[in-house]
């Protein structure tokens, strides 16, 4: 039986004191390195602004997006009637009347035959109706884009623009404002009408 001095078992648990305190040591670091990123990824973060709530009785600028007339009857207010003469006229509603018309009679945004500004169709939450609008003060230069281009812009536009773009392209035609014949049977092809005049 070997015999164990008293030099040894000090020296032997000073050894395992040192790895003990090594290990809590890295640990402790790993730990408060841990801590400073979570600070670091938290204090970063910006809490986004709470976005006001509209008023009600605000007055929105409301305009129209078809060729012909448009009225609006309110369904929860008698007597409430909007009238648009036609296309790009411009009326003011009140928010409200506009929360309204989107609960009662939606084919206004979904068409669209409407149009406001964004920041009103997002808190409408009407905005994805949008999301392929084109130019429409600009609307003859869609008739100026190759055939391959307004083919792809026909395909993608909500049936209201469609509508718009047949109603504009037949107009053009009566004022010999449209012949080109590669522009005129895209038009018919991709939206199976007939532009003949």
């Amino acid at each position: 039986m070997t015999e164990i001095k008293k030099d040894e078992v000090v020296e032997t648990k000073k050894t395992t004191a040192k790895k003990t305190t090594k290990k809590s040591t890295a640990k402790k670091q790993t730990e408060t390195k841990a801590k400073e990123t979570v600070n670091k990824i938290t204090q970063s973060v910006v809490v986004p602004e709470a976005r006001k709530q509209r008023d009600m009785n605000e007055m929105i600028s409301v305009v129209c997006i078809t060729n012909s007339p448009l009225i609006y009857e309110s369904k929860s207010q008698q007597g409430y009637r909007v009238d648009w003469d036609g296309f790009l006229q411009e009326n003011w509603m009140e928010y409200k009347e506009l929360v309204n018309m989107r609960s009662s009679q939606k084919a206004f945004f979904e068409e669209p035959w409407i149009i406001c500004d964004w920041d009103v169709l997002v808190d409408l939450k009407v905005d994805h109706y949008y999301k392929n609008i084109i130019d429409l003060e600009n609307l003859d230069e869609l008739f100026t884009k190759s055939p391959e281009e307004l083919e792809r812009t026909l395909k993608i536009v909500s049936v209201g623009i469609k509508k718009l773009i047949v109603d504009r392209a037949f107009e053009l035609r009566r004022e010999k404002k449209l012949d080109s014949i590669s522009i005129i049977e895209t038009i018919e092809k991709t939206l199976n009408v007939d532009l003949s005049i």
